[in-house]
Formats: C-alpha cells, structure tokens, sequence
C-alpha cells in the first residue's frame, strides 16, 4: 500500500519525556543527572515524505470439521502467517530504542563527546530521539485461531434455542526488523503488540422475542515498556520492568425484541 497522507506529511512534533536513562552513560563515573531517569529527553515524532510504499505477502490454511455424530457441532482451525515489507511505523518505543542503540543508529542523536567524555570512552549525551515513521526492514507474524460453535440440543423447541461458540487466537510470534542486516525483535506480549492467548466464550439462549446470553473474555498478561524497576526484577531495561497481570470479564445479556410495523410514508412505527 502507498503511504497515508498523515504518514507523510504530519507535522513534526516536539515532546519531552522523563523516565529514559541513557544506558551508555547512566551509572558512569562523571555522568550527570540528565543521565539518569529523571533528565530530560526531547522526543520528535510525525510523519516522513521520504516513506516509501508497503509490500505484504500471506499464506493462510484453515481445516473445517462437522461430524456426523455429533449434530449442530462446527470445529475450526486457521492458520496465518502474514509478512510485511517496507512496513510504515514508528521505529520502536524510545526505551527499547536506547536498550537497543545498534538497531537504532540514525534514530538515536547524541551531542558530540566532550573531552571528558572522551577521557573516560562515553558517547556524547543525547539531544533527540527521533520517533518519525519510518519503513521497517520487515514485520513477520504467526498465529493460530480456532474456533468451536455448537447448537445445543433440547427436548423440545417450545424451550427455546441454546448455542455455544468460543474463538481462541494465539499469536507465536510478531518479529520486526528495522533493517535487513538487524536481528527481529519479537514483541509479543509486550505493550502495543499482539498478545499470546486471547479468546473468549459465549453461551446464548432465545426463545421469541426473548434472549439471554454469558461471555467470558480472557486476554492474557503482557509487559509494559517501561525502564524503571521492580523488586521482583531488579535490573528492568526497556520491557521488562512491569508485568500487566492476565484479565477475565464476564458480561450478562438480557434482551428483549420489539417488534416493528410499517406505517405510513415509509415511517416505522414502533409498538
């Protein structure tokens, strides 16, 4: 696909963020407090004419079982594997992008080295970490999804109608590479990535103009991009520092169908 109007041509923004240690310097002999997690750091992020367009490719086998035993049951399982190139987006999180200074060279912009930092084999400190869109060597992913619907049997239809579905998506992996010659990053489970499990289940009745339904949803736990520690891991870097415990929620649904006639002039009238 060609790049979005936005993607381009969004104007350059300025921010400026705490939170982001400089990982060369920080804890040195002869660093400095903007060094640290409570310095400054000037983020620009927008949109990039020089975008170049996207390039996908995907494959996906799916298998349907309905036996005959067993009727009103529906078995599914997919598979897809999608791949990206020249994919648009930002290069990464600024604390994965300072974790991970060599994957990052021209998003990264440090000061020249002063003497002293030269004395003691530091960079020079940062003055900007660019977040502008760019197109990323690759993104790959794989993931599973299935599915189970049953229409329940009952002894009578004057009872109704009962069906069950569940869908599950479990995604291995979502691998991005900034440049060809870079290592792929798996992100799943972390912030603004695909999760592993994900799924949920419904049990519906209805009978006239009467339904009920319950639906559990489960999304599973993932990692917050954040370089500051915990006890339980004391020595966080970028995306491990905070762990977003699994959730499950379940939703009650009651309803009832008015009905509807056709009035005059097309109008509806509702009764």
């Amino acid at each position: 696909r060609a790049p979005a109007l936005a993607e381009l041509y969004l104007p350059q923004t300025v921010a400026i963020s705490f939170n982001l240690p400089d990982p060369l310097r920080f804890g040195k002999p002869g660093a400095t407090a903007n060094d640290s997690g409570t310095g400054q750091r000037q983020i620009r992020s927008g949109g990039n004419p020089l975008l170049a367009p996207e390039k996908s490719e995907s494959i996906n086998y799916g298998v349907q079982y309905t036996p005959a035993f067993l009727k009103g049951l529906s078995l599914s399982l997919d598979l897809y594997t999608v791949e990206v190139t020249n994919r648009i987006g930002q290069p990464a999180t600024a604390a994965i992008m300072l974790a991970n200074p060599q994957l990052f060279p021209d998003a990264i912009v440090r000061a020249a080295p002063t003497a002293a930092d030269i004395a003691n084999g530091y960079a020079g400190a940062i003055t900007k970490i660019d977040l502008s869109r760019i197109n990323l060597a690759s993104v790959w992913q794989n993931r599973f999804e299935y599915r189970i619907n049953y229409r329940l049997p009952l002894p009578t239809d004057t009872w109704g109608r009962v069906n069950w579905s569940t869908a599950t998506t479990n995604f291995n992996a979502h691998k991005t590479k900034t440049r060809r010659s870079s290592p792929a990053i798996n992100s799943v489970d972390t912030q603004n990535a695909p999760l592993r499990w994900r799924g949920n289940t419904n049990v519906s009745w209805d009978k006239g103009p009467y339904l009920a339904g319950l639906t559990v949803r489960y999304t599973n736990s993932y990692y917050a991009s954040t370089t500051q520690p915990v006890p339980a891991i004391p020595t966080a870097s970028y995306i491990d520092g905070r762990k977003i415990p699994a959730s499950t929620t379940i939703d009650l649904q009651l309803g009832y169908k008015v009905a509807a006639s056709q009035a005059e002039r097309g109008w509806r009238k509702w009764v």
